[in-house]
């Protein structure tokens, strides 16, 4: 369960950092298109529990070519699939697993126990909602309820407007523009993204992204309908004094149902008042260029939602350059901090890296040539080794209980069959555990090294710049006050900054590392790897 969340939350941001890049690059302003996108993310993440659990996998049978090392699915610090506990023999044995699950199961009943209580008040929300509309009174062919100090829509599937019972002292401009405003949010479906995206938020509540997209949703219906006034003939000083009108009405209540309106004081507010009145319309967009925007985002939440492991025919390194430079796999090629390695060691070393050393757009293909293949080799030994002396190891318990999973993910009806397949890939199993742990070591470094726990990921100067470049996104706030929802923006929206972290943490490594090497052809390719 650990492991499918892990998992989903992560593809979730891939899909919306690759939304997020593509609206970019094609210049779309238009709120009713930026919302178009950002509910795909949402639907996207909310199939990608069942997708994953259910979708069809490619069975990974080792071969020759294809260590048994690319099928372990490793845990990353106590976030371990539960799937992969095994029952190995012995009173001692299982004692020691029984001690090992417990921060596990503590883990997701904390987990339970929140998701829970997130929807119980969706629910209570959402029946609130449906008393609402029963007792509200038709006036004129208006709802209105003396419950609502402000204008609001309501209904998931019905969704209609209900005016507050002081609609009649509007103005005849007023009304209208609050009915344009409203109307539009019906026509748009915005109620029942608004439901989907509180949903998603409660299965995902431990995701910084799923608190931002529902408040990012939020504000693009809002800016919608807002677009959709002006475009009605409205003037944009009229229509933001009717706002501050209707704001001033629910301060006054002390209270107004959280659901999708048209006025809510506060910070947000703010923003669509400066929005209304210092913004020009945004430009319009041609349907081509929409239909290809569209078009790039569906791609790329489907691609992130089936990229699974390689095949093992597409596992092969560039193995053959590797020990085409050298006469044999004897003689010592470099010392990396005192640890000698052979140019068979590098190859080997690099056949059972794992493919997320190095993620997103930095990733290399197995076909990488020899300077990328021994930066990887050395970065994974750098890495490994930096893990080892912050005491990650692999131990008994861990290593039989993924073991089991990993018989029964592939098929493996007895350990016969195991060992007869490790045979068949020239690996004994001593080979094999080195193989798993050195895996474990390096998704444990990288996890440590990019979010570490119980601190910002970035620097206050990151954060600060950041703030200077969004100032719509914290108005009427200090720094200070939007420290925190900086830092979680900025792991939602800005991917790139945690490669930098990754690309960072590796040159540190590299910079401290003693590496001497006994050939001098092997150094010139190394350096030129580094260079590119």
């Amino acid at each position: 369960m650990a492991a499918l969340l892990v998992e989903c939350a992560a593809r979730g941001t891939l899909i919306a950092a690759g939304t997020g890049v593509i609206l970019w690059a094609a210049r779309i302003q238009a709120p009713w298109a930026r919302h178009l996108a950002w509910t795909g993310v949402l639907l996207s993440m909310l199939v990608l529990p069942g997708w994953t659990a259910w979708r069809p996998r490619a069975s990974m049978v080792p071969s020759v070519t294809a260590p048994l090392g690319v099928m372990a699915v490793l845990p990353t610090g106590f976030l371990q699939s539960s799937e992969a506990v095994g029952t190995p023999s012995g009173s001692q044995t299982a004692a020691a697993q029984t001690d090992s699950a417990v921060p596990r199961r503590v883990g997701l009943g904390l987990y339970a126990l929140i998701a829970c209580a997130m929807l119980a008040r969706l629910a209570m929300g959402t029946v609130r909602a449906r008393r609402l509309v029963r007792s509200a009174v038709r006036q004129h062919d208006l709802l209105t309820s003396t419950s609502c100090a402000a204008p609001i829509t309501v209904g998931c599937l019905q969704p209609v407007a209900i005016l507050p019972a002081r609609w009649h002292e509007w103005p005849p401009a007023q009304l209208d523009a609050v009915l344009t405003h409203e109307h539009e949010h019906i026509r748009r479906r915005h109620p029942l993204v608004q439901w989907l995206a509180l949903l998603n938020r409660a299965i995902f509540w431990f995701h910084p992204l799923a608190w931002w997209l529902e408040r990012r949703l939020a504000a693009l219906a809002e800016e919608t309908c807002d677009a959709a006034v002006l475009a009605r003939g409205h003037d944009a000083h009229d229509y933001a004094e009717y706002l501050l009108d209707i704001a001033r009405a629910v301060t006054e209540a002390g209270s107004r149902t959280r659901l999708v309106g048209m006025a809510m004081p506060g910070p947000v507010l703010a923003t669509r008042l400066r929005q209304i009145l210092d913004r020009p319309p945004a430009p319009r967009v041609s349907r081509a260029r929409l239909a290809c925007t569209f078009a790039a985002c569906a791609l790329t939440s489907a691609a992130c939602a089936v990229a699974t492991l390689k095949p093992a025919d597409q596992t092969r390194t560039s193995s053959t350059a590797l020990r085409g430079s050298a006469a044999s796999g004897g003689p010592i090629v470099v010392t990396v901090n005192g640890e000698a390695l052979t140019d068979a060691d590098l190859t080997r070393r690099h056949q059972e890296l794992d493919q997320t050393l190095r993620p997103g757009p930095m990733k290399r293909e197995p076909t990488a040539p020899l300077p990328h293949v021994l930066v990887d080799a050395l970065d994974d030994t750098l890495i490994v080794q930096h893990g080892t002396g912050l005491g990650y190891k692999l131990d008994d318990d861990e290593f039989n209980s993924l073991l089991d999973g990993i018989k029964q993910a592939n098929g493996f009806e007895n350990n016969d069959q195991f060992l007869a397949a490790l045979k068949r890939s020239q690996m004994t199993m001593a080979d094999y555990r080195r193989n798993v742990e050195r895996r474990m070591i390096v998704q444990r470094v990288r996890v440590s090294a990019v979010f570490p726990f119980g601190k910002s990921v970035f620097t206050e100067d990151e954060q600060r710049q950041y703030f200077d470049a969004h100032p719509e996104e914290f108005p009427l706030m200090t720094f200070q006050q939007a420290q925190e929802g900086i830092d979680f923006r900025m792991r939602a929206v800005a991917p790139e900054l945690l490669q930098n972290k990754w690309d960072s943490f590796l040159a540190l490594l590299r910079a401290k590392a003693v590496i001497s090497w006994k050939r001098t052809d092997l150094r010139r390719a190394y350096e030129t790897g580094l260079a590119q």
